[in-house]
């Protein structure tokens, strides 16, 4: 390997085709030195790979000269952006700043496809799209991937001098073995990943830029016989490392991807993720995970629903902000809504200063949602702390301040989380949580949180094995996760303890293995503020297979078995196929079926229903890619839910009392279709053309049959539109 040194030399201009023939190639530093970590033996491989790493004043180039003989099977089908997984691909991941905080993933495949995100602790977003270029090249012994990263792609800390240090990882993916070559030796599993990228030097380039996003679109509403037209513009502006500026006037935040079909009857809501450009482009400084998968910052709040109740929200103006020197930034985000001014849309602002003092980072989120239909004013503080040590310890930390002022009363709440990692080598992971939410905190008016009032312990165990012995089995990843907790009222909650086990074999397939125990506790959710329950013990098992690539298909299957409501049991069956009918036609379809002898939901105030209940689904997606330019897509989901023998019980002494009387059967049908087209201009200049179709029912008819039942659905049109969307970039 060559070593990590500042390279100084002047370079030609570069061109992207995946050859890497230009002179300055010779000076780049190489890595040739990959090991095995999925399955992780740290083997050698069998082919060999040569990786190439030099700083452009263009931005960081990078080049793959991967070994792949005519003998080893290669996988490329077509794929749409962010959908890498089922191909052969490389990846590079990189954090400019070298401070263990965020890195950015860059995949290519072997078809050309490419998959991008943001890589945080146990977390990976690919909902970020960044503005690069790339090229492969097939030969016959093997291919090469050739990437170009802007020095424009992310916000960075300025630094002094010609060198910047930033975090390098490299790695190769062979689908058709389950197999991942990478340098360094680490797992995107592990809490400490983004810490533990190998550290390389290369020569800084400063760099401005101005991009320009203007866009036009038309939504036919065929339900309400209505076209709604803009025209709006997003601005991305780079001065230099210490200044970016994001604008957007009249911007266009509808999406054109589908979200999947929920249906919750649960107290705790549904968490979507977020595809809309503005809040995914540089926006890793309003990135604030909470414990238990929570977000500081919900960004499908701002354009969510309309507090007035009538339709979905406009955004009139949203902008970004940020300031940077070598060890400081401040952030600041403002987004807008149609009719703020006329007290109906709402306004958030939220504020982000860091500082990184040596070894520890110090920030802050002053945050302000502003819902003047409501009357109400919410404003968070949040106070957080990182320190890394060099024994493999992390500390994390957050002090958080609700204050909310609504029609002259004014409530005020606070909390903390504490987090602990440790990991002694990369087999292993320990993490210990503390976490205190007291009971008036609220972070929902901008945050997403599953739940306040609340104190918790809790324990995070991870463990790979492997053995040099072993034949069909390649390696076995151990999760474990206990949890104790209970609300601020000294109530005892159900307590957790989890365990899994992935398996990885020789031939490729996985099988996972799960199982949870919810020990008896106090739901204090359940009845929306009507009572407390003393629910039950519980256990879930869950088997699921995942299968490799056979020539054409990959089978799938999925059996979970336990316990819910008042202790009485479900099994939920699902199986699918992905067929492949050539590298540019995919299909995949997953049939699911569950029954449930005690599905408990609640109706109102203390009062609930006990069903037995049958649900079937069906997933369907077709995606076909008739050119480097061009893709269709169809994506369809039916989910029936038919409840019989609804027996109503009422919650009366933490107890759930059978009141003998009958209630009626429940029948829900849902389905949601959409057909998308998209021309690629460019890497961000599209051409969107989507049919999109969709529907609820909910009745107390349970007597149709399922054939019936799926023609009803098709019948359904609450939603049934026409929409096209030119977004191009200058």
């Amino acid at each position: 390997m060559a070593p990590c040194s500042a390279l100084a030399a002047e370079q030609d201009a570069i061109v992207v085709d995946g050859l890497a023939s230009e002179s300055f190639w010779q000076q780049a530093q190489v890595f040739d030195q990959l090991v095995a970590v999925e399955p992780f033996t740290r083997e050698t491989p069998k082919h060999q790979q040569r990786i190439r790493v030099i700083s452009l004043p263009a931005g960081i180039a990078v080049h793959f000269d991967i070994d792949q003989p005519p003998e080893v099977l290669r996988t490329k089908p077509n794929t749409q952006r962010d959908r890498a997984g089922p191909a052969d691909r490389v990846n590079v991941v990189i954090d400019y700043d070298n401070q263990g905080l965020t890195a950015y993933n860059f995949t290519v495949t072997l078809a050309g496809n490419i998959e991008d995100g943001i890589v945080g602790r146990n977390s990976f977003n690919a909902d970020w799209d960044g503005d690069w270029k790339y090229a492969v090249q097939e030969t016959e012994q093997g291919w090469t991937v050739e990437m170009l990263l802007p020095w424009t792609i992310t916000a960075m800390a300025p630094v002094d001098g010609d060198t910047r240090t930033i975090g390098i990882y490299l790695d190769r993916v062979l689908k058709s073995t389950g197999e991942r070559f990478a340098y360094p030796a680490i797992r995107y599993s592990q809490s400490d990943y983004v810490n533990s990228l190998a550290e390389i030097s290369v020569k800084n380039y400063a760099a401005t830029t101005s991009n320009w996003f203007p866009y036009v679109s038309m939504v036919y509403d065929q339900v309400n016989d209505d076209v709604d037209q803009k025209v709006g513009l997003d601005w991305f502006f780079r001065y230099s490392n210490a200044f970016q500026l994001i604008a957007s006037l009249n911007p266009d935040f509808g999406q054109v991807e589908s979200d999947d079909l929920v249906v919750n009857f649960s107290a705790i809501e549904v968490f979507f993720s977020d595809k809309r450009p503005f809040f995914t482009e540089n926006h890793d400084d309003f990135k604030l995970p909470l414990p238990d998968e929570g977000e500081l910052i919900y960004t499908r709040r701002m354009g969510a629903n309309r507090d007035d109740g009538k339709g979905v929200a406009n955004i009139d103006v949203a902008s970004k902000l940020r300031l940077a020197s070598s060890n400081s930034s401040l952030s600041y985000l403002v987004v807008r809504e149609e009719d703020f001014g006329d007290d109906i849309g709402r306004q958030f602002q939220v504020l982000r200063p860091r500082l990184l003092l040596g070894d520890t980072l110090i920030g802050a989120a002053i945050m302000r949602t502003e819902k003047p239909y409501f009357d109400r004013v919410a404003d968070v503080l949040a106070v957080d702390a990182e320190q890394s040590f060099a024994s493999g310890l992390k500390l994390r930390g957050q002090w958080l301040q609700s204050e909310i002022d609504q029609s002259l009363t004014e409530k005020e709440g606070g909390g903390a989380w504490l987090t602990l990692d440790y990991n002694p080598v990369a087999e292993w992971q320990h993490t210990l949580e503390f976490l205190h939410y007291d009971d008036d905190l609220q972070l929902s008016d901008l945050g997403f949180v599953q739940r306040t009032n609340l104190e918790q312990g809790a324990y995070f165990g991870r463990h790979v094995q492997t053995h040099e012995n072993w034949n069909m089995l390649k390696e076995i990843e151990w999760v474990t996760r206990l949890s104790k907790s209970r609300n601020q009222q000294g109530e005892d909650l159900p307590d957790w303890f989890r365990l899994s086990a992935n398996l990885r074999f020789a031939n490729a397939d996985q099988l996972y293995l799960f199982y949870r125990h919810e020990s008896a506790g106090v739901d204090d959710l359940i009845s929306r503020g009507n009572g407390l329950w003393n629910k039950p013990a519980v256990n879930l098992a869950i088997l699921e297979y995942i299968g490799a690539r056979r020539v054409d298909m990959a089978w799938g299957a999925v059996y979970e078995q336990g316990q819910e409501g008042l202790r009485d049991y479900y099994r939920d069956y699902a199986i699918g196929l992905t067929y492949f009918f050539a590298d540019q036609l995919s299909t995949e379809f997953w049939l699911g079926y569950r029954d449930s002898q005690d599905w408990l939901i609640w109706q109102q105030a203390n009062e609930f229903s006990r069903y037995r209940s049958h649900r079937g689904s069906v997933d369907w997606q077709l995606d076909w890619f008739p050119d480097e330019h061009q893709e269709l897509r169809l994506k369809f989901q039916w989910l029936n839910i038919d409840g019989v023998d609804g027996q109503r019980y009422t919650l009366f002494d933490r107890r759930m009392n059978a009141s003998g009387q009958a209630v009626e059967d429940l029948h829900i049908n849902t389905l949601g279709f959409q057909l998308r087209y998209r021309y690629k201009l460019s890497l961000l200049s599209d051409i969107f053309v989507v049919y999109s179709r969709g529907g609820f029912e909910q009745n107390n008819d349970t007597s149709e049959s399922t054939g019936q039942t799926f023609s009803d659905a098709l019948s359904l049109r609450d939603a049934d539109q026409l929409l096209f969307k030119w977004r191009m970039h200058f």
